[in-house]
């Protein structure tokens, strides 16, 4: 006899001002899978018989090759967690020492970091700080890691992005999701532009026995209460550190 249980379902609300209300009806959260790009879903599947019309092209090599879509990390990566898309168009001009910036809702916000605080590391960048409107909270506590949108919005981008593990997510735990991003520092200007409704942060979550549910909610009174919240920080930083570590100890978790 066979038993199949279903995952139990954590909703991961996500809140935003009144004034981001079109970026949360033209630009919501949702799932990895609803971005997943273009050119992944053309590929042929494991299964198609198109996939023998995929040659190296090289003497002495198998005229058939299978497809990234072969690869189930892959696979798992771009269809795990959530996306948060651009909520407004952005255009960054640098060089060496000076940048600007220009969101097309004209109310974003982009700040700058200086390079002490990253010294010996990105010496070479310029480390901005994208603050982002969405404001997380989850109906089950829930840990995230977050990862570059490179499988979701190219490799060609100008701009890269970090890993993190972020803080545990509950409906008491609220997380604001702000984003760097680091420019390679040039003597002559560049520029990009990211356009409204691109990837720009992926989360994914830490353990794979629930299923998620993306409910993004327009609420300025509960937004601005979860922001702060968010940006409260321990002050026992002592006994919060010893905490993490008797946790991680705990769960045999190798960080």
């Amino acid at each position: 006899m066979f038993f199949f249980f279903r995952k139990p379902t954590v909703t991961v609300n996500c809140f935003i001002s009144e004034l981001h209300t079109a970026a949360a009806e033209y630009a919501p959260v949702e799932k990895a899978s609803s971005f997943i790009p273009q050119w992944f879903k053309d590929l042929p599947s494991p299964s198609d018989n198109d996939i023998l019309k995929y040659g190296l092209g090289i003497p002495g090599t198998p005229t058939e090759i299978t497809t990234i879509k072969h690869c189930q990390g892959l696979v798992n990566a771009m269809t795990a967690g959530i996306i948060i898309p651009m909520w407004s168009e952005l255009a960054i001009n640098w060089d060496a020492d000076k940048l600007q910036f220009k969101f097309a809702d004209t109310y974003s916000e982009l700040h700058t970091h200086n390079n002490v605080q990253a010294k010996g590391f990105l010496d070479d960048y310029h480390i901005l700080k994208l603050v982002s409107p969405w404001v997380l909270g989850c109906s089950e506590p829930m840990k995230f890691a977050s990862f570059p949108t490179t499988l979701f919005s190219g490799m060609n981008t100008e701009y890269r992005q970090l890993y993190g593990i972020l803080k545990t997510v509950s409906s008491k735990n609220a997380l604001s999701t702000n984003q760097f991003l680091l420019l390679k520092k040039q003597q002559s200007v560049n520029t990009v532009m990211i356009n409204f409704r691109t990837p720009i942060l992926h989360y994914v979550p830490m353990n794979n026995d629930k299923k998620l549910k993306v409910k993004c909610i327009v609420d300025t009174k509960e937004h601005d209460r979860l922001r702060a919240i968010a940006g409260v920080r321990p002050f026992f930083f002592r006994n919060s550190l010893k905490q993490l570590v008797l946790d991680r100890v705990k769960n045999k978790c190798p960080l």
